[in-house]
């Protein structure tokens, strides 16, 4: 498995990312904030809960409500988030 990266700080100037990559990881706010200009098959964001700015966990949350088609964590992904995690899952069209 290759992977490769990215800063948040720097990642403004990388986009578009290469379009040969399989899965994004975008931890943090600094990252989710890109959110709409990330095209990947899979897309992970990690969110920190224990932060008072709600304005990322909203924006991942309207781009669920708005584009997204659920998925099951267990059923579809074969993943049981460990106690405490929240997750969800969920597709967007390219």
């Amino acid at each position: 498995m290759v992977y490769a990266p990215f800063s948040s700080a720097r990642l403004a100037d990388l986009l578009p990312l290469p379009q040969d990559l399989n899965a994004v990881i975008l931890d943090g706010g600094g990252a989710i904030k890109y959110l709409g200009d990330i095209e990947a098959p899979v897309v992970i964001c990690v969110l920190d809960r224990s932060v008072a700015d709600e304005s990322v966990a909203e924006l991942v949350m309207q781009l669920r409500n708005t584009r997204g088609e659920p998925l099951s964590l267990m059923s579809d992904l074969g993943w049981q988030p460990p106690d405490g995690v929240e997750a969800l899952a969920f597709t967007v069209a390219l």
